[in-house]
């Protein structure tokens, strides 16, 4: 909406702050995303301010209230940011923004919480690759006396501890990064669709 909108200038002086606090907020969006979502609200406001013309109030009174309904941009537009941002790195396979994107949601509303936890495996298995390169003695699948001690880095180890892959952990750890990779983006998207629905 523009200025020709409007009857009064405080109404589009109220309108236009509003405004500013979301362009401000969806600015780390696409511009594309950012032209729908401002396409949205406009939409929005402009048709709660001329629902109910029975009711006589001021424009000024009347923006207020839609602007109140809807209430500060902040608690609103997070969710949506965080899925739209989702959704780009989800298209681009890129695992350092899905997390940003997993943990902005987890922020404002824990949705995605446990394919957050299978990409943190998935980042686990890759530095299990870089610790058995610099410490090969004390990374590894450790079993003693008949007993697993486990998967991994250890920063103590007994000397009877036998690690039973040796350096065949790195192939196995990059063949669980890939499928976890796969799955947990899979999960992703399909959880994506669905709320789109």
């Amino acid at each position: 909406m523009n200025k020709s909108n409007f009857t009064s200038e405080q109404s589009y002086i109220n309108y236009a702050s509003y405004i500013e606090k979301v362009k401000r907020i969806i600015s780390v969006l696409p511009d594309e995303d950012a032209l729908e979502l401002m396409k949205e609200l406009d939409s929005h406001i402009f048709e709660s301010l001329h629902a109910d013309t029975s009711i006589i109030i001021s424009e000024e009174e009347r923006i207020k209230t839609v602007l109140d309904k809807l209430g500060s941009p902040e608690s609103y537009l997070a969710p949506l940011i965080a899925e739209k941002r989702l959704t780009h790195a989800i298209k681009k396979y890129n695992l350092v923004e899905i997390l940003k994107a997993i943990f902005g949601i987890f922020k404002t509303g824990g949705q995605y919480f446990l394919l957050s936890i299978l990409y943190l495996f998935t980042l686990g298995f890759g530095i299990v690759i870089i610790a058995k390169i610099f410490y090969p003695q004390k990374t590894g699948f450790f079993v003693e006396e008949g007993q697993i001690i486990g998967l991994g880095f250890f920063s103590k180890i007994n000397a009877q501890a036998t690690d039973l892959l040796g350096y065949w952990i790195i192939p196995l750890m990059i063949i669980l990064i890939i499928i976890f990779y796969l799955i947990t983006t899979y999960l992703l998207r399909k959880i994506v669709l669905r709320k789109r629905k």
